[in-house]
Parts: structure tokens; sequence; C-alpha cells
């Protein structure tokens, strides 16, 4: 018989509808993995029955003890499967349109999004001089209500239908001097927002050995899955992401839940691919590796005696963030805010092609804000450049993660 190789793995992603059980439609997403380390394991403890005089001075059999299910789905960082992970490491997705100016006579107006339900196509933003509105006509739709737009800052624009909005980011200076408007393409793609909230109920991993395995055994199951840990490592050398999973339960099967998986295939960003690095709204022309840690605080212990000892529950705790990033020192702008522990925020986005969701033009985007500054120094360890290494935390539901793609990640 040939020898199992991990090229010829597939590992399976299934939503959970009650917390560790198969799904009761199985909907299969194939993941893209450098690896699983995911096992089900019990561990033993050793009999303490005495010999009773037999002679034989060897231990009795050792009983099984309860079943721990866990480990690590490592990855890249990519726009096409990443975010069936980021949504059970944060909790919460909202779904737009992507949206962007065919014209772009409106100065000052920045276009964020429109509803997942505005029609694709052409739509019409019009501003007005007198009273500082602007009035958004979504594709074969009446124009909705003029929004005064003269303070500044985002605004939800309606059309004449009901959930058709757009958003917008107004700079009430830069505003044109006469009335103008813009043509808005809105695109056939998906702008999906990550942000904090309960965590989903659980997923089930399943892992395929390959065909050199037959009968029970080629595939396992692993129900109850959540996610631990999740961290994102952007290098000059490409990107790591890496997931800490806690599971409930674990079973050999023959045959897969879902034979026919959807694949999204898998195009991972590299270094090339960075088309935002800031810090405080500047770019971060210093900046060097950066990494992104969300902890979920998982309580692993709440085992139960029916059940052969399994996980019934896996409860979330609070969620932490953390970001540690090098810089070339070259001057006390960032060192300064070591030192004194300063408030800021950082921004991170990979893009190919326009980033706006399209097959081949996909991005993701880390929004982290506000952080606070960890107190710390320079430490010179040679002739060669000096660089500092700061450290923050993320606070207040401060990390926001979008992901452009075509993949509706709130269904």
């Amino acid at each position: 018989m040939a020898q199992v190789t991990g090229a010829d793995a597939k590992f399976v992603l299934y939503e959970e509808d009650i917390f560790g059980q198969d799904p009761s439609v199985p909907d299969g997403i194939l993941m893209h993995l450098s690896g699983m380390s995911i096992k089900g394991t019990r561990g033993q403890t050793a009999s303490k029955i005495l010999p009773g005089g037999t002679g034989n001075r060897t231990q009795k059999r050792p009983t099984r003890n309860k079943l721990e299910v866990g480990g690590g789905m490592p990855t890249e960082l990519n726009a096409q499967t990443l975010g069936f992970l980021v949504k059970h490491a944060m909790g919460a997705v909202a779904t737009y349109r992507p949206a962007d100016n065919a014209t772009d006579l409106i100065t000052g107006v920045t276009i964020d999004h429109a509803t997942k339900a505005c029609p694709l196509g052409n739509g019409t933003l019009a501003f007005t001089l007198t009273g500082t509105t602007l009035q958004w006509t979504a594709q074969g739709d009446t124009a909705g209500t003029a929004t005064d737009v003269s303070a500044g800052g985002t605004f939800v624009l309606p059309s004449g239908t009901a959930g058709y909005d757009l958003t917008v980011t107004v700079v009430p200076g830069s505003l044109p001097g006469a009335n103008q408007s813009d043509t808005i393409n809105v695109i056939a793609a998906y702008k999906n927002r990550f942000t904090f909230a309960k965590l989903p109920i659980g997923f089930t991993m399943e892992k395929d050995h390959g065909p050199e395995i037959t009968g029970a055994g080629r595939y396992v199951r692993y129900n109850g899955c959540r996610i631990n840990t999740m961290s994102f490592k952007l290098t000059t050398d490409g990107t790591e992401v890496s997931v800490d999973v806690l599971g409930a339960k674990k079973a050999p099967y023959a045959s897969a839940l879902d034979a026919t998986p959807t694949d999204y295939g898998h195009t991972s960003f590299e270094v090339g691919d960075i088309s935002v690095l800031e810090e405080n709204g500047t770019p971060l022309a210093e900046g060097a590796d950066m990494s992104i840690t969300i902890n979920n605080s998982l309580d692993g212990g709440q085992y139960v005696l029916l059940g052969g000892g399994t996980r019934r529950s896996i409860p979330e705790g609070d969620a932490g963030v953390e970001v540690q990033y090098s810089a070339l020192f070259e001057d006390l702008d960032l060192y300064n805010k070591m030192i004194n522990g300063t408030d800021s925020k950082l921004k991170a986005a990979y893009a190919v092609g326009n980033g706006l969701g399209t097959v081949d033009n996909e991005s993701i985007v880390f929004t982290l804000d506000p952080i606070s500054y960890e107190e710390d120094d320079t430490a010179i360890e040679g002739p060669g450049g000096v660089v500092i290494n700061p450290k923050a935390m993320a606070y207040d539901g401060a990390l926001i993660i979008d992901i452009f793609n075509t993949i509706d990640h709130s269904l």
C-alpha cells in the first residue's frame, strides 16, 4: 500500500446550525490550507489498583480520559476563503456592494459602498451648492431625498426606493463651488465588513486523508469548532495566517459529508500587492513586518460526562487585539509615541487590480482605530541599521476587516 501524503489531503468547512453536530443541510467549502493539525486526543490515567498479592507488580489497564479536540489551520492571506474563517474569529459580517466613481466632478466626496439590494450599474449623485446637499438616484430608480452634508462626515444617502442607499464620506471644505453631478457605478461584487460580536454557533472541519485510504478513517470530522486565536503576519517575504481552534467532537467516516464542496479557489496576496500602509493617516514608509492577532479567550473547560467526556460548549470571552510591527528608526515620531504610550490608528491593505471585488480585483483592508501603544525603547545590537518595534492594543472594537470579493459572507 502507498503511504498517505499531505499533497492528497483535502479540508472542508461546514457551517453548523446546532453546536457540535453535522449541519442538517451539508454545504461544504473547500479550504485552501498549508496544513491542518486539528486532532482529537484522549489522555490516559494510570490505574492505582494494587496487584493484590498476585506477584505481578505491573499496573492494571489505564482508564481513558476526556476528548480534547483542537489544533491549527494555517493558510496565507487571500480574498477567497479567508472570510469564512474571519467571520468565526470576529462574529459579525455586514455585506454591501462596492461602488466607484465613473466620473469625478464632485470633489470632497468619497464613495464608501452601496447597500446589497441596490441595483447594479450606473446611478447618479448630484451636488447642489445651495443648501450644500447630495442626492442619490440608483440605477433605474427615482431620486431620493436630498441630504444636507455641510457638517461633513459619513452619510447614508437614500434613493427613491427604500433600501437602495449609497454611503459616502464628505470633507466639506473640499466640496465644489458650483452644482455638479457624478455617475456612480454599483459593482457586481461584495464588500464584506467583519466586526466583533457574538461568535457564530460553530463549524465542522472535515479532513480527507486521500484516496490511498478506504473505509472509515479516510474522512475525519471535527464538530463544534470555534476559533480561539487568529493571527495575520504581513511580511516582506509573504504572508501567514495562523488559526488556532478548539473543538467538541471527533469521528471517522468512510465518505464525505458533501461529495462536491464549493471551491472558490485561492490566490495568495504578495508583498507587491500592498496598496495601503498608514499610521495615523500618514503613509508608513519606514514600516516593515507587521502582525495582527485576535484572541477570543475561549473557555475550553466545559466538559460533561455524557457523550464520553466531550465539550458541551466552548463559550467565548472578551476579544483582545494586539498589533506589533517593525519600522526603520528614522525620526522621533513613532519613537515618541512608544515612549509616551500615545493613542493612534493603523491601516493596512492588499489589493489586486482595482481592488473592488470582481474576479482578479480582490482586496483586504485592516483598520485599527484606536490603538494604544505600549511603552518601549530601542535596542542597538551592532553597527547596522536600528529598528524600532512598536507594540499596541486595539480597544473598543477597533479592528475592522473589509474583504472585497464575489462571495456574500453574510449568508
